[in-house]
């Protein structure tokens, strides 16, 4: 390994001082990489899905099953190393008759939590068409599911029945969030996950947030890990 990096001098003296700031480097540049974790949306429909990899935070979308478009809309997605993923979506149901979404908004996490508290909200709004509007919930499924490594833990909104709305207009549906909850390990990634039906012609706007934070005991240990890594350095 360079001198330079072993913390010693041309004479091959220990220059303590340097080692700190080559850490802080190496841990920063750790920390920077985790902050672009690859955001994946997963649309599926009754008779099939796309999934969208790696995709750009904000962009409009088209699923079709090879003749006909299933749905179109557009996501402004958001999600960082804290780590938490925030969707913003317009999907619009341009065929002839209801259909049924399953919409699943995934980002890593960087690096795994042995244990952590979590947290959420949704609201949504459905835009009629000129023949009225229909929007539930599918069966017992909720409409939004924060998941840690694929496994539902927060369960938002378990009913919602719209129809017959008003032609061309807009009605919204109340938030709802709970949380911090106290929650197991986060290994690799959480997603938020929006199921519903939704009528021929008809648009609905999901906003949702799902975020995990260290519990106090696990940033306690951090902390101590790091003091001790210093301490030793020296």
């Amino acid at each position: 390994m360079p001198d330079f990096l072993q913390g010693k001098n041309k004479n091959g003296k220990e220059k303590t001082k340097m080692r700190r700031p080559v850490l802080f480097f190496f841990l920063m540049v750790a920390c920077c990489s985790s902050a672009f974790a690859a955001l994946t949306v997963r649309i599926e429909y009754e008779n099939g899905q796309a999934t969208f990899e790696s995709c750009s935070n904000a962009r409009n979308f088209e699923l079709t099953d090879g003749e006909d478009i299933l749905a179109e809309g557009s996501w402004n997605l958001t999600s960082d190393m804290d780590p938490y993923v925030e969707s913003s979506v317009s999907l619009t149901n341009p065929t002839s008759r209801t259909q049924t979404y399953t919409m699943i908004i995934t980002t890593d996490v960087l690096p795994s939590m042995s244990s952590c508290f979590y947290s959420g909200y949704v609201s949504s709004s459905l835009k009629a068409d000129s023949g009225g509007g229909y929007f539930s919930t599918v069966g017992s499924t909720p409409l939004y599911l924060g998941m840690i490594d694929d496994s539902g833990v927060l369960p938002l909104y378990s009913s919602i029945s719209l129809n017959n709305t008003g032609a061309g207009t807009t009605t919204a549906i109340a938030e709802q969030s709970a949380g911090p909850l106290p929650g197991g390990a986060v290994n690799e990634t959480i997603s938020i996950q929006h199921k519903f039906k939704l009528g021929a012609g008809d648009t609905v706007i999901l906003n949702g947030y799902f975020e995990v934070v260290p519990e106090p005991a696990t940033i306690c240990l951090l902390g101590l890990g790091a003091l001790s890594l210093i301490r030793r350095k020296k």
